[in-house]
């Protein structure tokens, strides 16, 4: 992949299971600044710890050097310029909503999260337009795509969808994020990626119920 950006910035990735570890570990090995907010102490401590490590969600994977773990909301999400967003979609609303005033007005933010709530059926996009205040609404990004965190954390090949209404916030996104074995293809169809990205989770579970 030619002509991928150098520019590195301070990341923050909220939510420490498995998929938020590999974004972190990801991010960190470009050379970004990290922060991951978890909900667990004992993810926080493992990382920031002598193993260095997400044995809950994770295990087996060192963190490198330039990712660190924190159990403050507060201090990632006001302190990062590049966002990431990766808690389940029922429990987006209950983690964004206390901190939602403290957001950098400048940042970006990407949803990493597929699914569509159950009560309400919004997608992401929809929950986050909801909570968020409307001066972040502009620099909102979604991640999709099939990616599997074990084969990123091992640096294996992935392709992944950055959709934004915004050209010019999908575009940051993608070059932030693109390496040559992580590979970001933008779009500007939010709704597509995100209904794309639950049913997809469907289509596995219903195709492994039928292989058995």
């Amino acid at each position: 992949m030619s002509g991928l950006s150098t520019e590195r910035t301070s990341v923050g990735v909220v939510g420490g299971g498995a998929w938020g570890t590999a974004l972190a570990v990801h991010c960190a090995r470009m050379g970004h600044q990290v922060q991951l907010w978890a909900l667990e102490p004992e993810v926080v401590a493992g990382i920031n710890g002598p193993d260095r490590e997400n044995s809950l969600y994770l295990p087996g994977h060192k963190c490198p050097a330039g990712l660190s773990a924190s159990s403050s909301l507060q201090e990632v999400t006001s302190s990062s310029n590049l966002l990431l967003i990766v808690v389940p979609t029922p429990f987006m609303e209950k983690t964004l909503a206390p901190v939602a005033a403290a957001l950098k007005p400048d940042s970006i933010l990407v949803s990493c999260t597929k699914g569509i709530l159950n009560d309400t059926l919004e997608t992401p996009h929809e929950i986050l337009l909801r909570v968020l205040p409307g001066a972040v609404h502009s620099q909102l990004a979604y991640l999709s795509g099939p990616s599997f965190a074990s084969e990123v954390v091992q640096g294996l090949p992935t392709v992944v969808t950055i959709a934004a209404q915004e050209e010019s916030v999908a575009a940051r996104v993608q070059a932030l994020l693109s390496t040559p074995r992580f590979r970001c293809y933008r779009t500007n169809d939010v709704i597509g990626v995100e209904l794309g990205g639950a049913l997809k989770n469907v289509l596995a579970i219903a195709c492994g119920e039928r292989a058995e």
